[in-house]
């Protein structure tokens, strides 16, 4: 059995680890390894007085093992395992390390050796466990600190730094699974003060990711060392040797840096109970580039060895102590004393200034070294002369700093622009009017997000739909989250204030990066797939739903006032898609519900496209068979509502539905008429559901247009719209009402026979809402009036009671707003055409507004425009003229609307009347136009209720 002991003794020698601080030792887990519970049953079975019977082999075994295996270790080392019982009887245990001989007393006399063994290796086998919070920990002379490697990486006034590897399981500082733990550990001069440590410990309390992790501090032999993350390059190198230039990932890591200075300078510090607050005025007074670490990505500030944290009621103003003279200010030195001169935060400002500059001629991809020859210079104090490479001399900018400052102000690059004027607001030599860090954070956060948007924009731009190469629906629905990304910027640009920007900026930057990474991940994935048959598609949910949440955690940031202008600007980035073929590819994709609405809007919009293109491009026959459509009798197209014979009721397959005619020249026969038939084909398509998808108002508001036939004799065509069940009601046995013959049946008739108020508004909300809708994607009506506004109604008695429920139609004339064509004006409707509407004249939307407006006064009125008109003319016989006539409705009938409708109505009327006027002063583009029309339109008549 002693050679079995041997055997574990050769095993513990072999885990035994030197110590570059002092001695050596035993790693704990490296000693629980090797004596396993079996190892320490086979050596207890050797033992007197444990080994009676098997079950107190195992007791024994166990208890060793879980309250003195150290003990058993070093007994076992020195060759006196057997006297474990000693400590066993006694109840004693690791916990009692280290032991003085005093206190083995029980191995007096006789065994006096033991104990001497025992406390002069008992050291190894207890070496420092190092944690977080020490602060500080006082260790004794003899304990073993567990450094596999102490070098010197740095030297200063202020401490020497050491890069210490430890034993990854005598450490409970970084994380770690069996690889390489390294730390930085700055050793203090001998008698130095407590203050640096104690900063550290309130500067860690704010936890900052641009702050270098301080992990406490211990004392051996009359000097203090304290302990932090180690980051093996400092910004000095890294401007030097260019691991990266990315300048959105360098101003993203510059934001944080200002962030922490500025959380140093307005120190404040709240416990989670809320019983402790700590507010100080803080300063570091010795940044430069040596004291900025560069882990990865971020910058840290170090080094705080010349920092103070002063009560808040004090001044930060003292005597400069130190610091690095080529990044101090012209503050930092009294040429007439010839002594350090009193500075301040601003100290810190100057500085930092100064290191954003040497960053800005890095980012340029100049040499920062040459940059700092040029600024060398003498400088001659009394009888003295220096020469640095400070960035002022005599109180004024040195020349080769001005010419860098002046480059890149001359940058074509934007955020260039601003950062250098950023910086000479940082580097101004007098310190009264020097920007403040808090001042200069938000500036720097603005220019990192406008960085890093330009970098998404390429990143979108490498792995979105392109017709060629990337054509699946993955691709379509990234495109789609590009555009709706174009869409918060727009917002965040133009709609938000400078101070809403700043308080959303610490959300925007961490949302901005997590996109950006999802893109990088995505574009290397495709790099990878590049030329394979057969591309990895399964990923693809997943990152179409990581980009699509990360898009939206953008979006949540904007405010609740710009929630609708944002969803509105996505549709329209969407609709304003110049290639028409992916504009189809959008409208064309499956519709998850989060672009549901968005995707719609962009089949409207293709659609629209296609009636523009059709004349060129023929599509998709939706010419009916003839004999299909069964019209009602012919008396039927006669009655009261039906308007003649524009409008008529009839089946289609057994479906009840309506058709509505547009005539056209006879001359048209040939080619012209090839044409026409190819814009009607477009026309249905753009009016039929299932080419065209559209919800929410357009639904209800727009009949389902299933095709056209044509009566080549009469010349004419026939837009075949299937007829929705309203109420329960009939559809078979409803007639067909325009809403300009139901004001004029009952507009002499008791109020009894008119709709209630309630109905009123809510046709004019919806079709205001369905009018937008219609112009976001892009298309005109053209033919607004009260003449097609349909109401459909078991009997003309009962037409008024729904109102609420009408319908748009005439849209045979519509085309989209790109569209060239242009008729002019309709005599028989021409009231409700704009004024300036003419033959030589193209449509535009303010003009449908006008039609609008004249409706909505025919419902607040509940007169018809034809008796407003006879009445003016009865007035003055020689009111004929459209602008003369658009004159007399806002005096003599608009003014009217507020008592009868109140006042926003009124508001809205006089709006939609002269909008045009309104559009042109402004100089307002299509998307303006879409917002004035939402704003004094749309949204005004949602408050309206009755």
């Amino acid at each position: 059995m002693t050679e079995f002991q041997d055997q574990l003794r050769l095993k513990l020698s072999d885990i035994r680890k030197d110590s570059k601080s002092s001695g050596a030792f035993y790693p704990p887990t490296g000693i629980a390894e090797v004596l396993s519970i079996d190892a320490i049953r086979n050596c207890v079975f050797t033992i007197p007085h444990l080994n009676d019977n098997p079950r107190d082999i195992q007791r024994f075994a166990t208890l060793i093992r879980e309250t003195c295996i150290r003990i058993f270790a070093i007994l076992l080392v020195n060759r006196d395992e057997e006297h474990i019982t000693e400590f066993l009887f006694r109840r004693e245990n690791d916990s009692r390390i280290p032991y003085t001989e005093t206190g083995l007393y029980f191995f007096r006399d006789r065994n006096i050796l033991i104990a001497r063994r025992f406390v002069a290796s008992q050291q190894e086998f207890d070496p420092v466990i190092l944690k977080k919070g020490d602060i500080p920990r006082l260790l004794r002379d003899r304990e073993v600190l567990p450094f596999l490697e102490d070098r010197e990486v740095g030297h200063g006034a202020f401490g020497t730094v050491y890069k210490v590897v430890l034993h990854p399981t005598c450490q409970e500082l970084v994380a770690t699974r069996n690889g390489e733990v390294a730390i930085a550990r700055k050793m203090l001069p001998p008698g130095s003060s407590a203050k640096e440590g104690n900063i550290l410990d309130l500067v860690g309390t704010l936890n900052h990711a641009h702050i270098v992790e301080y992990f406490g501090s211990y004392t051996i032999k009359n000097v203090t060392n304290l302990l932090f993350s180690y980051v093996p390059i400092n910004l000095r190198e890294f401007l030097n040797t260019r691991p990266f230039s990315d300048p959105d990932i360098i101003f993203d890591s510059l934001y944080g840096l200002s962030d922490a200075l500025g959380k140093i300078h307005t120190f404040f510090f709240k416990d989670v109970t809320g019983n402790v607050e700590i507010s100080r005025i803080g300063y570091h007074h010795d940044m430069r580039p040596e004291n900025v670490l560069v882990q990865g990505t971020t910058f840290l500030i170090t080094d705080f060895g010349l920092s103070e944290l002063r009560a808040d009621d004090r001044t930060s103003k003292t005597r400069l102590k130190g610091g690095d003279d080529d990044y101090l200010g012209p503050e930092s030195f009294n040429a007439v004393e010839l002594c350090n001169g009193t500075v301040g935060r601003a100290l810190d400002v100057w500085a930092f200034g100064c290191i954003l500059l040497e960053i800005g001629v890095f980012i340029q991809g100049e040499s920062v070294e040459e940059f700092r020859a040029t600024r060398k210079d003498d400088i001659t104090y009394g009888n003295s002369t220096i020469t640095d490479c400070a960035f002022h001399l005599n109180g004024r900018l040195r020349p080769p700093v001005e010419k860098k400052l002046l480059s890149l102000e001359e940058s074509e690059n934007l955020q260039l622009k601003d950062y250098a004027a950023l910086i000479r607001t940082m580097l101004d030599p007098n310190t009264n009017t020097r920007m403040k860090i808090q001042q200069a954070t938000p500036k720097l956060g603005l220019i990192a997000i406008d960085s890093k948007v330009e970098a998404i924009h390429r990143q979108f731009r490498d792995v979105s739909y392109d017709k060629e190469n990337r054509k699946t629906d993955t691709h379509k629905f990234i495109l789609l989250e590009w555009a709706c990304f174009k869409a918060w910027q727009s917002i965040f640009d133009a709609a938000l204030h400078l101070d809403e920007k700043q308080v959303l900026m610490a959300t925007i930057i961490p949302c901005l990066k997590k996109l950006e990474s999802i893109l990088q991940n995505r574009l290397r994935m495709q790099e990878q797939d590049e030329g394979k048959e057969n591309p990895r598609t399964s990923e693809d949910k997943e990152v179409v739903e990581s980009i699509s949440l990360a898009v939206e955690s953008l979006c949540r940031t904007v405010p609740t006032k710009h929630k609708q202008v944002l969803n509105d600007a996505w549709t329209h980035l969407v609709c304003d898609v110049d290639d028409i073929e992916i504009l189809e590819a959008l409208a064309s994709a499956p519709l998850p519900d989060r672009y549901r609405e968005v995707g719609i809007d962009a089949a409207k919009a293709f659609m629209c496209r296609v009636i523009s293109d059709s004349i060129r491009a023929g599509r998709q026959d939706r010419l009916l068979v003839e004999g299909s459509v069964k019209l009602d009798n012919p008396s039927a197209m006669q009655q009261g509502g039906a308007e003649g014979p524009s409008r008529v009721l009839g089946f289609y397959l057994s479906q009840r539905v309506m058709i509505e005619y547009k005539a056209y020249d006879h001359r048209w026969t040939n080619d012209p008429g090839k044409e026409i038939h190819r814009t009607m084909n477009a026309l249905v398509n753009l009016l039929d559901p299932e080419q065209t998808p559209r919800q929410g108002i357009t639904r209800r508001r727009v009949l389902d247009c299933v095709g056209y036939f044509h009566e080549q004799q009469k010349c004419r065509f026939g837009f075949v719209y299937l007829l929705k069940n309203e109420k329960e009601i009939d559809i078979s046995k409803l007639e067909l009402f325009s809403l300009n013959h139901v004001i004029g049946m009952t507009q002499d008739a008791e109020a009894t026979r008119r709709p209630n108020l309630g109905d009123i508004f809510l046709l004019a909300k919806e079709l205001a809402s369905c009018i937008h809708a219609l112009h976001k994607v892009g298309w005109l009506h053209k033919k607004i009036s009260s003449h097609f506004i349909l109401v459909f109604s078991p009997d003309e008695a009962e037409a008024h009671e729904h109102v609420a429920s009408a319908v748009l139609a005439g849209f045979d004339d519509s085309r989209p707003e790109a569209s060239s064509v242009t008729l002019g004006p309709r005599a028989e409707y021409e009231h409700y055409q704009h004024p300036a509407y003419k033959q030589s004249v193209a449509f535009r939307k303010p003009f449908d507004y006008y039609g609008f407006g004249v409706v909505l006064l025919e419902l607040g009125m509940w007169t018809q425009l034809s008796a407003m008109r006879d009445m003016a003319m009865q007035e003055n016989p020689n009111n004929v003229d459209k602008k003369q006539f658009q004159q007399t409705l806002m005096k003599d009938y608009v003014d009217q609307l507020g008592e009868r409708m109140g006042r926003i109505y009124r508001d809205v009327v006089e709006f939609c009347l002269m909008a045009d006027d309104l559009v042109l002063e402004d100089a307002a583009t299509d998307f303006q136009c879409d917002d004035l029309f939402k704003a004094n339109v749309v949204d005004l008549l949602a408050k309206c209720f009755a």
